[in-house]
Protein backbone atom coordinates (compact mmCIF):
# COMPACT_ATOMS: atom_id res chain seq x y z
CA UNK A 1 0.00 0.00 0.00
CA UNK A 2 1.01 3.31 -0.84
CA UNK A 3 0.34 6.17 2.12
CA UNK A 4 0.57 9.90 2.28
CA UNK A 5 0.84 10.72 5.44
CA UNK A 6 0.51 14.53 7.00
CA UNK A 7 1.18 14.57 10.72
CA UNK A 8 1.29 18.09 12.49
CA UNK A 9 5.13 19.18 13.70
CA UNK A 10 4.41 22.39 14.51
CA UNK A 11 6.79 25.22 13.09
CA UNK A 12 8.46 27.51 15.13
CA UNK A 13 11.37 27.29 17.56
CA UNK A 14 11.04 23.54 17.75
CA UNK A 15 10.15 22.36 14.65
CA UNK A 16 13.14 20.56 13.58
CA UNK A 17 13.54 18.50 17.29
CA UNK A 18 9.64 17.55 16.44
CA UNK A 19 10.39 16.42 12.88
CA UNK A 20 13.40 14.48 14.05
CA UNK A 21 11.82 12.51 17.41
CA UNK A 22 7.99 13.00 16.06
CA UNK A 23 7.93 9.67 13.90
CA UNK A 24 6.24 6.79 16.11
CA UNK A 25 3.70 6.47 13.53
CA UNK A 26 5.54 6.88 10.37
CA UNK A 27 8.35 3.92 11.64
CA UNK A 28 5.28 1.94 12.21
CA UNK A 29 3.27 2.42 9.13
CA UNK A 30 6.98 1.74 7.39
CA UNK A 31 7.54 -1.38 9.56
CA UNK A 32 4.66 -3.10 8.20
CA UNK A 33 6.00 -2.87 4.75
CA UNK A 34 4.14 0.01 3.34
CA UNK A 35 5.58 2.51 0.92
CA UNK A 36 4.94 5.85 3.36
CA UNK A 37 5.90 9.41 1.63
CA UNK A 38 5.74 11.98 4.73
CA UNK A 39 4.43 15.69 3.91
CA UNK A 40 5.40 17.87 6.50
CA UNK A 41 1.98 20.78 5.41
CA UNK A 42 2.97 22.66 8.34
CA UNK A 43 6.37 23.90 7.04
CA UNK A 44 6.25 24.96 4.05
CA UNK A 45 4.28 28.27 2.67
CA UNK A 46 2.16 26.60 -0.36
CA UNK A 47 -1.29 25.42 -1.21
CA UNK A 48 -1.81 22.12 1.03
CA UNK A 49 -4.04 21.00 -2.04
CA UNK A 50 -1.97 21.40 -4.74
CA UNK A 51 0.99 19.52 -3.15
CA UNK A 52 -1.47 16.59 -1.54
CA UNK A 53 -2.99 16.24 -4.94
CA UNK A 54 -0.06 15.91 -6.90
CA UNK A 55 1.51 13.22 -4.61
CA UNK A 56 -1.85 11.44 -4.77
CA UNK A 57 -1.87 11.40 -8.02
CA UNK A 58 1.78 11.33 -8.79
CA UNK A 59 2.37 8.30 -6.88
CA UNK A 60 -0.82 6.98 -6.83
CA UNK A 61 -1.29 7.16 -3.01
CA UNK A 62 -3.75 4.62 -1.55
CA UNK A 63 -4.09 5.70 1.65
CA UNK A 64 -4.25 9.49 2.69
CA UNK A 65 -3.43 9.49 6.47
CA UNK A 66 -3.80 13.21 7.82
CA UNK A 67 -3.74 14.98 11.42
CA UNK A 68 -5.70 18.00 10.88
CA UNK A 69 -7.62 19.72 13.60
CA UNK A 70 -9.40 22.06 11.77
CA UNK A 71 -10.20 22.85 7.73
CA UNK A 72 -7.79 25.26 7.29
CA UNK A 73 -5.35 23.19 5.06
CA UNK A 74 -7.76 20.88 3.20
CA UNK A 75 -11.25 22.26 3.15
CA UNK A 76 -14.38 19.96 2.72
CA UNK A 77 -14.23 20.85 -1.34
CA UNK A 78 -10.98 20.28 -1.60
CA UNK A 79 -11.45 16.69 -0.37
CA UNK A 80 -14.34 16.55 -2.29
CA UNK A 81 -12.06 16.80 -5.43
CA UNK A 82 -9.02 14.88 -4.61
CA UNK A 83 -11.31 11.76 -4.47
CA UNK A 84 -12.32 13.29 -8.30
CA UNK A 85 -8.60 12.69 -8.75
CA UNK A 86 -8.06 9.69 -7.11
CA UNK A 87 -11.76 7.87 -6.53
CA UNK A 88 -9.70 4.86 -4.67
CA UNK A 89 -8.22 6.79 -2.52
CA UNK A 90 -8.83 6.03 1.23
CA UNK A 91 -8.90 9.53 3.40
CA UNK A 92 -8.66 9.00 7.20
CA UNK A 93 -7.77 11.92 9.87
CA UNK A 94 -6.39 11.65 13.44
CA UNK A 95 -7.12 14.56 15.57
CA UNK A 96 -5.35 14.32 19.27
CA UNK A 97 -6.97 17.18 20.40
CA UNK A 98 -8.88 17.31 23.82
CA UNK A 99 -11.31 20.08 22.84
CA UNK A 100 -14.99 19.06 22.38
CA UNK A 101 -16.04 22.55 20.88
CA UNK A 102 -12.97 22.03 18.13
CA UNK A 103 -13.79 18.74 17.54
CA UNK A 104 -17.32 19.61 16.85
CA UNK A 105 -17.13 22.78 15.48
CA UNK A 106 -18.94 23.67 11.77
CA UNK A 107 -16.05 23.73 10.13
CA UNK A 108 -14.47 20.51 11.75
CA UNK A 109 -17.80 18.75 11.09
CA UNK A 110 -18.54 19.59 7.22
CA UNK A 111 -14.31 18.40 7.01
CA UNK A 112 -15.19 14.94 8.57
CA UNK A 113 -18.17 14.61 6.58
CA UNK A 114 -15.98 14.59 3.60
CA UNK A 115 -13.85 11.65 5.19
CA UNK A 116 -13.68 7.90 4.82
CA UNK A 117 -12.76 7.84 8.43
CA UNK A 118 -12.17 10.40 11.41
CA UNK A 119 -10.12 9.28 14.20
CA UNK A 120 -10.49 10.70 17.99
CA UNK A 121 -8.48 10.85 21.03
CA UNK A 122 -11.71 12.06 23.20
CA UNK A 123 -14.25 9.42 22.78
CA UNK A 124 -16.53 12.01 23.95
CA UNK A 125 -17.27 13.32 20.42
CA UNK A 126 -18.47 9.98 19.21
CA UNK A 127 -21.99 10.42 19.53
CA UNK A 128 -21.78 13.59 17.65
CA UNK A 129 -20.36 11.80 15.35
CA UNK A 130 -22.68 9.33 14.80
CA UNK A 131 -25.40 11.88 15.13
CA UNK A 132 -24.10 14.01 12.00
CA UNK A 133 -24.20 10.43 10.12
CA UNK A 134 -19.65 10.85 10.34
CA UNK A 135 -17.69 7.52 10.39
CA UNK A 136 -15.42 7.83 13.58
CA UNK A 137 -13.23 5.92 15.89
CA UNK A 138 -10.90 6.12 19.08
CA UNK A 139 -7.92 5.83 18.35
CA UNK A 140 -5.31 6.68 21.27
CA UNK A 141 -2.49 8.38 21.21
CA UNK A 142 0.89 6.20 21.55
CA UNK A 143 4.35 5.95 23.01
CA UNK A 144 6.87 7.67 21.58
CA UNK A 145 10.33 5.81 21.40
CA UNK A 146 13.68 7.75 21.70
CA UNK A 147 15.90 8.30 18.45
CA UNK A 148 19.11 7.51 19.21
CA UNK A 149 21.03 6.91 22.05
CA UNK A 150 19.16 8.59 25.62
CA UNK A 151 21.29 11.38 26.68
CA UNK A 152 22.76 11.86 30.40
CA UNK A 153 19.74 13.42 32.34
CA UNK A 154 19.94 14.74 36.09
CA UNK A 155 18.82 12.70 38.66
CA UNK A 156 15.21 13.71 40.40
CA UNK A 157 13.42 12.66 43.14
CA UNK A 158 10.40 14.10 41.65
CA UNK A 159 10.18 14.95 37.75
CA UNK A 160 7.26 16.46 36.07
CA UNK A 161 7.44 17.19 32.43
CA UNK A 162 4.54 19.84 30.54
CA UNK A 163 4.12 23.19 30.24
CA UNK A 164 1.93 25.93 32.22
CA UNK A 165 -1.30 25.96 30.09
CA UNK A 166 -3.40 26.92 33.37
CA UNK A 167 -3.39 27.82 36.68
CA UNK A 168 -4.35 24.96 37.83
CA UNK A 169 -0.56 23.40 36.33
CA UNK A 170 0.84 25.89 37.72
CA UNK A 171 -0.56 25.22 41.10
CA UNK A 172 0.91 22.60 40.78
CA UNK A 173 4.47 23.08 39.70
CA UNK A 174 4.68 25.72 42.40
CA UNK A 175 3.78 23.29 44.94
CA UNK A 176 5.91 20.49 43.99
CA UNK A 177 9.00 22.98 43.63
CA UNK A 178 8.36 23.67 47.14
CA UNK A 179 8.82 20.42 48.43
CA UNK A 180 12.11 18.97 50.70
CA UNK A 181 12.68 16.96 47.24
CA UNK A 182 15.05 16.78 44.39
CA UNK A 183 12.30 18.30 42.08
CA UNK A 184 13.14 18.01 38.19
CA UNK A 185 10.75 20.51 36.26
CA UNK A 186 11.01 20.44 32.38
CA UNK A 187 8.02 23.33 30.24
CA UNK A 188 7.33 26.74 29.70
CA UNK A 189 7.34 27.49 33.73
CA UNK A 190 9.40 30.44 34.25
CA UNK A 191 10.95 28.74 37.08
CA UNK A 192 11.62 25.22 35.36
CA UNK A 193 14.65 23.19 34.93
CA UNK A 194 14.31 22.69 31.02
CA UNK A 195 12.41 22.42 28.49
CA UNK A 196 12.13 18.95 26.55
CA UNK A 197 9.59 19.97 23.96
CA UNK A 198 9.38 16.87 21.95
CA UNK A 199 12.65 15.69 22.80
CA UNK A 200 11.74 12.46 23.74
CA UNK A 201 15.39 10.84 24.28
CA UNK A 202 15.29 13.68 27.13
CA UNK A 203 12.21 12.68 28.22
CA UNK A 204 12.46 8.79 29.23
CA UNK A 205 15.93 9.32 30.40
CA UNK A 206 14.47 11.86 33.07
CA UNK A 207 11.55 9.26 33.60
CA UNK A 208 14.07 6.40 34.00
CA UNK A 209 16.42 7.99 36.38
CA UNK A 210 13.88 9.59 38.77
CA UNK A 211 11.83 7.63 41.31
CA UNK A 212 8.25 9.44 41.10
CA UNK A 213 6.71 10.84 37.96
CA UNK A 214 3.75 12.94 38.21
CA UNK A 215 0.61 13.48 35.77
CA UNK A 216 -2.06 15.28 36.25
CA UNK A 217 -5.74 15.39 34.70
CA UNK A 218 -5.54 18.98 33.98
CA UNK A 219 -8.98 19.03 32.68
CA UNK A 220 -10.90 17.76 35.40
CA UNK A 221 -14.35 17.90 33.84
CA UNK A 222 -12.86 15.59 30.62
CA UNK A 223 -12.91 12.26 31.95
CA UNK A 224 -12.33 10.70 28.73
CA UNK A 225 -9.12 12.05 27.47
CA UNK A 226 -5.19 11.52 28.76
CA UNK A 227 -2.19 12.74 26.66
CA UNK A 228 1.19 10.16 25.79
CA UNK A 229 2.33 11.24 29.41
CA UNK A 230 1.53 7.99 31.08
CA UNK A 231 2.33 6.19 28.50
CA UNK A 232 5.91 7.74 28.28
CA UNK A 233 6.30 7.18 31.64
CA UNK A 234 5.41 3.65 31.90
CA UNK A 235 7.91 2.70 29.07
CA UNK A 236 10.77 4.54 30.32
CA UNK A 237 10.58 1.47 33.41
CA UNK A 238 12.34 3.96 36.07
CA UNK A 239 9.79 6.20 38.15
CA UNK A 240 6.34 5.08 39.70
CA UNK A 241 3.70 7.45 38.09
CA UNK A 242 1.58 9.22 40.40
CA UNK A 243 -1.37 9.95 38.28
CA UNK A 244 -4.15 12.47 38.94
CA UNK A 245 -7.71 10.85 38.97
CA UNK A 246 -8.79 10.27 35.72
CA UNK A 247 -12.48 8.26 36.45
CA UNK A 248 -12.41 6.77 32.80
CA UNK A 249 -8.88 5.32 32.78
CA UNK A 250 -9.15 1.90 32.65
CA UNK A 251 -11.68 2.26 29.64
CA UNK A 252 -9.41 4.48 27.90
CA UNK A 253 -6.28 2.74 28.20
CA UNK A 254 -6.59 0.16 29.96
CA UNK A 255 -4.72 1.11 33.48
CA UNK A 256 -5.51 0.16 36.50
CA UNK A 257 -4.67 2.40 39.45
CA UNK A 258 -3.11 0.52 42.48
CA UNK A 259 -1.58 -2.02 39.55
CA UNK A 260 0.17 0.08 37.18
CA UNK A 261 0.26 3.59 39.01
CA UNK A 262 -0.75 5.36 41.79
CA UNK A 263 -4.22 7.59 41.47
CA UNK A 264 -4.14 11.01 43.40
CA UNK A 265 -6.91 13.77 43.75
CA UNK A 266 -6.16 16.68 44.68
CA UNK A 267 -3.04 18.80 45.64
CA UNK A 268 -2.99 17.49 49.56
CA UNK A 269 -3.49 13.69 48.72
CA UNK A 270 -0.48 14.23 46.17
CA UNK A 271 1.82 15.22 48.87
CA UNK A 272 0.87 12.87 51.11
CA UNK A 273 1.19 9.94 48.02
CA UNK A 274 4.79 11.56 47.43
CA UNK A 275 5.94 11.64 51.21
CA UNK A 276 4.16 7.98 51.44
CA UNK A 277 6.61 6.60 48.58
CA UNK A 278 9.67 8.59 49.08
CA UNK A 279 9.33 6.77 52.12
CA UNK A 280 8.88 10.01 54.34
CA UNK A 281 5.61 9.33 55.89
CA UNK A 282 5.13 9.16 59.85
CA UNK A 283 5.53 5.95 59.74
CA UNK A 284 8.83 3.83 57.88
CA UNK A 285 8.32 1.23 59.52
CA UNK A 286 6.73 -0.78 55.95
CA UNK A 287 10.26 0.71 53.63
CA UNK A 288 10.63 -2.39 52.44
CA UNK A 289 7.17 -3.17 51.29
CA UNK A 290 7.03 -0.04 49.89
CA UNK A 291 9.75 -0.30 47.58
CA UNK A 292 8.55 -4.00 46.59
CA UNK A 293 4.93 -2.71 45.92
CA UNK A 294 6.62 0.30 43.66
CA UNK A 295 8.63 -1.91 42.21
CA UNK A 296 6.00 -4.13 41.53
CA UNK A 297 3.88 -1.35 39.69
CA UNK A 298 7.01 -0.11 37.80
CA UNK A 299 7.02 -3.66 36.08
CA UNK A 300 3.43 -4.00 35.47
CA UNK A 301 2.96 -0.35 34.18
CA UNK A 302 6.08 -1.27 31.83
CA UNK A 303 4.79 -4.74 30.52
CA UNK A 304 1.25 -3.63 29.76
CA UNK A 305 2.03 -0.08 28.09
CA UNK A 306 4.69 -2.28 26.01
CA UNK A 307 1.86 -5.16 25.43
CA UNK A 308 -0.77 -2.30 24.68
CA UNK A 309 0.17 1.18 24.11
CA UNK A 310 3.05 1.47 21.09
CA UNK A 311 2.85 2.39 17.50
CA UNK A 312 2.91 -0.94 16.61
CA UNK A 313 -0.41 -1.82 18.21
CA UNK A 314 -2.15 1.11 16.73
CA UNK A 315 -0.92 0.45 13.36
CA UNK A 316 -2.79 -2.98 13.55
CA UNK A 317 -5.30 -1.47 14.86
CA UNK A 318 -5.87 0.96 11.81
CA UNK A 319 -4.74 -1.59 9.39
CA UNK A 320 -6.51 -4.53 10.43
CA UNK A 321 -9.67 -3.28 11.93
CA UNK A 322 -10.75 0.01 10.75
CA UNK A 323 -9.55 -0.49 7.19
CA UNK A 324 -10.97 -3.61 6.42
CA UNK A 325 -14.20 -1.93 7.93
CA UNK A 326 -14.11 0.24 5.36
CA UNK A 327 -13.89 -1.77 2.79
CA UNK A 328 -16.51 -3.95 3.58
CA UNK A 329 -18.62 -1.03 3.32
CA UNK A 330 -17.37 0.59 0.07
Amino acid sequence: MKILYLPIIEPGAFHEVALKNKRGLLDALIARGHTVQQFDYMAFDINTYDMVSALAVGNEVDLLLTQFHGPDHLSPSELRALRVLRPSMKIINWSGDSWTHSLTSPGMMDLCKELDLQLVASPDVLPDYEAAGIRAHYWQIAYEQPVGDLPAMPTYDIVFLGNVINDKRREMLEMLRALPYRVGIYGDWEHADGHNTYDFGQGEALYKNATLAIADNVYPDSQNYISNRPFQILMAGGALMLHQRVENMEALAGLEGGRHYVEWDELHDLRARIDYWLMASEDPSNTTIRRWGRTKMIYAGQAYAREHHTYANRVAQLLDEFLPELEAVS
